[in-house]
């Protein structure tokens, strides 16, 4: 898979095993010469990018479903750093819990 993030200059490629990213890593000593449209050259370094942290929201859990129970289901996916309930925005006047949790 490749997705491109145009403002900042940014092609990332996802791959299915991780000895091809390392292969592909090793055979292009880390730098490729890219030419654009209009015949200019410029050096890309490759990097591995890693997963990084990510922010997730779940939305519609009954106020019963506590945190444990969260945490016991979501980490086979990563480690879980904290867990907080989010609020209605000021302009819903009171300040309440809206079921959804940010992980």
């Amino acid at each position: 898979m490749i997705q491109v993030d145009g403002p900042r200059r940014r092609v990332y490629v996802k791959f299915t095993r991780e000895d091809r990213v390392k292969e592909s890593l090793q055979d292009t000593k880390v730098l490729l010469a890219f030419r654009h449209d209009n015949g200019e050259l410029s050096q890309v370094r490759l990097e591995l990018a890693g997963m990084g942290t990510k922010k997730i929201r779940i939305a519609g859990l009954p106020p019963e479903v506590k945190e444990p129970t969260i945490k016991e289901y979501l980490s086979k996916y990563g480690d879980i750093m904290s867990i907080r309930e989010e609020l209605w925005a000021a302009e819903f006047r009171y300040k309440v819990y809206n079921s959804i949790r940010i992980v």
